[in-house]
């Protein structure tokens, strides 16, 4: 297991925070998360999450043995398995590091808000949702965007 510090200067977070790697069982991918989060795997689906503050970060992989992984339409197909209808307006995009798109949205269903986060490179995809029954904070946000951030396809 790989520990790295990431210092950020925002009001909120007062120290470093030390960060954990995981790499997926396949070896597709790894990213960072918070030393220290809690980590399970359930059904096969790995999850993440500070136990004092609730929600749950799960990450989801998948691999297209006949056309390239396309972002959108899996964020599209997601929302509308859930109920969601997809607004452009509302979906962010950036890039991390390692130069990989990354598309993003939040909705509120049932009472629970949810984060979800799609990233496709080749055949790949890598998809992650966090939800939560609480209010997510701007330190949350702050983490939720460097765990995804940190995202490394191998």
């Amino acid at each position: 297991m790989k520990l790295w510090i990431l210092s950020i200067e925002e009001d909120f977070l007062q120290e470093p925070i030390q960060f954990k790697t995981f790499q997926s069982p396949q070896k597709w991918f790894e990213f960072q998360y918070p030393s220290y989060w809690e980590s399970m795997v359930v059904e096969g689906i790995p999850a993440f999450f500070d136990a004092s503050l609730g929600g749950v970060l799960q990450v989801y992989s998948f691999e297209n043995k006949k056309q390239l992984a396309d972002s959108e339409s899996e964020m599209k197909n997601y929302l509308a398995i859930h109920g969601v209808e997809f607004n452009e307006d509302l979906v962010a995009r950036f890039k991390n590091s390692q130069g990989t798109d990354i598309i993003s949205c939040e909705f509120m269903k049932e009472d629970r808000h949810w984060c979800l986060y799609v990233l496709a490179n080749g055949y790949r995809l890598y998809l992650a949702t966090f939800n939560t029954d609480g209010k997510i904070s701007d330190a949350l946000y702050a983490q939720l965007s460097q765990i995804i951030s940190s995202v490394k396809f191998l």
